[in-house]
């Protein structure tokens, strides 16, 4: 339905990880300045679990997103998602 080519998790704790671009303003993410999400998801442990997690065990655009991490940084995933969002 989607939730795979956008990010539907209104969650405030994380809300976008950066697998996808958010759907709308109202997910919460680092870089939503009017619906910052609560925690950053970089500080956290699943984060650094998905950063040396075997790829055969990643979902599909995982590694682009986890490499993304590794080379522009987390904010710079969301960032670079968003820009693409708007093309």
């Amino acid at each position: 339905m989607g939730a795979d080519k956008v990010c539907l998790n209104n969650d405030l704790v994380f809300g976008n990880t950066g697998r996808s671009p958010s759907a709308g303003d109202w997910v919460p993410s680092n870089i939503n300045k009017e619906n910052p999400a609560h925690y950053d998801f970089s500080k956290s442990a699943f984060y650094y679990e998905l950063c040396d997690m075997d790829e055969s065990l990643l979902f599909p655009g995982e590694k682009e997103m986890i490499d993304d991490w590794k080379e522009i940084g987390f904010n710079g995933r969301l960032k670079k998602l968003t820009d693409q969002g708007k093309e």
